[in-house]
Parts: C-alpha cells; structure tokens; sequence
C-alpha cells in the first residue's frame, strides 16, 4: 500500500440460508444477513458502516495510511437472523434475538512511500 493514497474496502454481502435438525423432532430453517461492517486498519483507526463498499472505480469506502510500516486489515461482520420451524403451520419467519459476529483478518503487508528521482 502506499502512503496518503486511498486503499478501497469492499466486501461481497450475501444473506446464507441453513436448515439445523433439533433434537430430531424439529427442522428449523434459518437466513442470517449482514447488518454492519467494521474494517480495522492495523493503524488504529476503524470504519463502521452498513454499506458494504464496492471494488475499483467506485471509492465509496476507502482509507489513506499517514505512516510507513506495517498494517493488516481486518473486516468484522455483524448479522441479524430470522427462522422458521417446519411444525409451524403458518411457516412464519420469526427474527432471532441478538446477534452473531465473525472476524476476517487479511494479510500482513507495507504501507510504503515511492519516490520519483531525476537522473542525467
């Protein structure tokens, strides 16, 4: 990466459906969706947001290093869920209670500076 040049953030949002067999008796389906992004930097500063950004040549999500060195981006994922059980005549979905989180750290890489240099 390098210095005061903007690194865009993106990632591809999909809602995952599941099914889970409860105590053999019950099926129950279930959709979790991502409700909220928060990017680390490794730098100390953060991004919190519910747009999950876009690749190049869209900037809607980016961020400048001010320091050489080494950094990691790391990407949070906040979702919400909703289920269903299969003896439910209606089939109704019913949100779920709280919330579920995973981490994706990146890979370690340079925050460097080019130089342009003049040669006779």
């Amino acid at each position: 990466m390098l210095v005061t040049k903007p690194v865009i953030v993106f990632t591809e949002p999909a809602d995952r459906e599941f099914s889970v067999a409860l105590l053999d008796a019950y099926d129950v389906d279930v959709i979790v969706s991502p409700r909220e992004y928060s990017w680390t930097f490794g730098d100390g500063e953060t991004l919190t947001t519910t747009d999950p950004g876009r690749p190049y040549p869209a900037f809607d999500l980016t961020h400048k290093y001010s320091q050489l060195g080494t950094a990691q981006i790391s990407l949070t994922t906040t979702w919400t869920a909703k289920y269903r059980v299969d003896t439910d005549p209606l089939l109704l979905w019913r949100d779920a209670d709280g919330n579920a989180v995973t981490v994706h750290a990146g890979v370690e890489f340079e925050v460097i500076e080019l130089r342009s240099k003049l040669v006779g």
